[in-house]
């Protein structure tokens, strides 16, 4: 996990609802994301999700799907002096 991650982390938490709102947030975008890649399936739930989570997911992911390489950027969290190699094809 790296800093900048942590520290986003860090302020959710001190939200009145301890950063749930946040996390739920969080989830639906990636959801919308991985639906604008062309997946067709995703888990979610963990501990303590409930139905109501779990459709809240859902529905705001399926809103922000038709934005969702919007979305992308707020998933940089690259490591510091981290490696990527692409192979062509």
């Amino acid at each position: 996990m790296t800093d900048k991650l942590l520290k986003q982390l860090d302020e959710e938490r001190t939200a009145k609802d301890k950063g749930k709102t946040a996390r739920l947030d969080r989830a639906a975008k990636m959801y919308s994301i991985a639906r604008g890649l062309g997946y067709s399936g995703a888990h979610i739930g963990g501990l303590g999700a409930t139905y109501e989570m779990v459709e809240y997911i859902i529905n705001k992911g399926e809103e922000l799907t038709p934005k969702w390489q919007e979305l992308v950027a707020e998933f940089d969290f690259p490591q510091k002096d981290g490696f990527y190699l692409f192979e062509k094809r």
